[in-house]
């Protein structure tokens, strides 16, 4: 009867955590927006405050989530109420955000699944990914040999809410190419074939071979070329070269520059990334503004932020815009969590999304992991998503609570090696 119970235990939480990631990985706002506009489907990820909810409550009562991450996600909430409530914003408007943007995300790190229970969730969660992220690249192709037929249709019927559709056309107006897709903006886009690289690579080198290498660096080349990123264009080449786990590195080098330069001698190479990168030299500004906004910070040009309390949700957007109007938004994720919840406030952010995972990985002795850790951390540090309140943070956060656990799954199985 017991070991009855232990297994039914292990299924609930099993789905619980893919119930949780669908609904942040695909239940996503461009996803959702498509569904429906209404003003609270565009807010607010329901599914997933269900979702997450329920599998932080589960796991907290099975004492399955690590102290050290609830005490301090604790300590960034009473930050973030304090903000809230000394800027006098509507505290229930601005708190369900919170709630459901950081701090379900944020106690989600610190889910330390027993073994069993995390390779059966990993390898369903992982074969999900290559799915989806094989179809996100196919229909890519698709819609740049149609001329970006698939997205523009989208945009001009509505599919896409206003903004997006925006965004759409007016990049088409310039002549770029950029993949907009069902799962959202081209960083967006990157972001998940970035992560289905990193999964997969770990999961081949530590446990089992899921994707044939060679595939899974071609899919993910093609993704990372049509989503136009310059970043996670070098930061994919980067992991391509060095963080790769064949054994004739020479061969797999050269079909990879081989592969590369035939892809840099396409149009589609040429229309999109090389003509931002000529832009970007003309203008000087590779940032697109972003370096000019955080130098007039740094200068004392613009109002400091607080040590103690932020101005509340979204208030580094009100920071740019009394600056003129040049960027919508610091781009910089810390940038503006410094605005939204003051220094103390970023610094608990960081603690939770980057400090502790990486003591974690050198605790562990994993170094590979701490590495793909730097790298995605570098991509996602470099954009807005994470700091947008949608559901970019979330995602960023289960795969962090992956990358742990994986972790120390890895720890133990170096521990049983060892003993035999």
């Amino acid at each position: 009867m017991q070991n009855a119970k232990i297994i039914e235990s292990d299924k609930i939480i099993v789905v619980l955590l893919l119930c949780t990631a669908f609904s942040l990985f695909l239940f996503c706002e461009p996803a959702r927006t498509m569904l429906s506009q209404s003003k609270i489907n565009m807010s607010y990820n329901l599914l997933f405050i269900i979702f997450g909810t329920m599998t932080v409550a589960y796991l907290l009562l099975k004492e399955f989530v690590d102290i050290r991450i609830v005490l301090v996600t604790f300590a960034f909430t009473g930050v973030a109420s304090i903000s809230i409530i000394a800027t006098g914003n509507t505290f229930s408007g601005q708190w369900l955000k919170v709630m459901a943007a950081m701090i379900i995300p944020f106690l989600m790190t610190g889910f330390r699944l027993p073994e069993s229970v995390f390779e059966t969730f990993m390898r369903r969660f992982i074969k999900s990914v290559n799915v989806v992220c094989l179809i996100l690249v196919v229909i890519g192709i698709f819609d740049y040999l149609s001329g970006a037929a698939i997205q523009t249709y989208f945009a001009t019927h509505h599919i896409f809410d206003n903004e997006f559709a925006h965004l759409v056309l007016l990049e088409r107006s310039y002549g770029i190419y950029r993949y907009y897709s069902f799962l959202g903006h081209p960083l967006t886009n990157a972001w998940y074939l970035l992560m289905f690289y990193v999964l997969n690579i770990l999961h081949d080198r530590y446990f089992k071979e899921m994707l044939n290498e060679y595939i899974l660096t071609l899919i993910t080349l093609i993704g990372l070329v049509l989503c136009g990123s310059r970043t996670a264009l070098v930061i994919g080449l980067l992991m391509f070269v060095f963080l790769n786990n064949r054994r004739h590195k020479v061969p797999y080098v050269l079909l990879l520059s081989t592969l590369s330069a035939g892809i840099a001698l396409t149009p589609m190479f040429q229309n999109n990334l090389m003509k931002r990168f000529v832009i970007g030299m003309h203008s000087g500004d590779f940032s697109e503004g972003r370096n000019e906004a955080s130098s007039r910070v740094f200068n004392n040009i613009v109002k400091q932020p607080s040590f103690f309390t932020g101005g509340g949700v979204s208030y580094s957007r009100e920071v740019t815009l009394s600056m003129g109007g040049f960027i919508k938004s610091f781009e910089y994720p810390f940038m503006m969590f410094v605005y939204d919840w003051g220094i103390i406030g970023t610094i608990l952010i960081y603690i939770l999304i980057l400090l502790i995972p990486a003591l974690i990985f050198l605790k562990n002795k994993n170094y590979f992991l701490l590495i793909f850790l730097f790298a995605i951390s570098l991509y996602m540090n470099g954009s807005n998503d994470i700091s947008n309140y949608s559901d970019v943070m979330g995602q960023l956060c289960f795969f962090i609570m992956i990358m742990v656990n994986m972790s120390y799954l890895i720890k133990i199985k170096r521990k049983k090696c060892e003993e035999v």
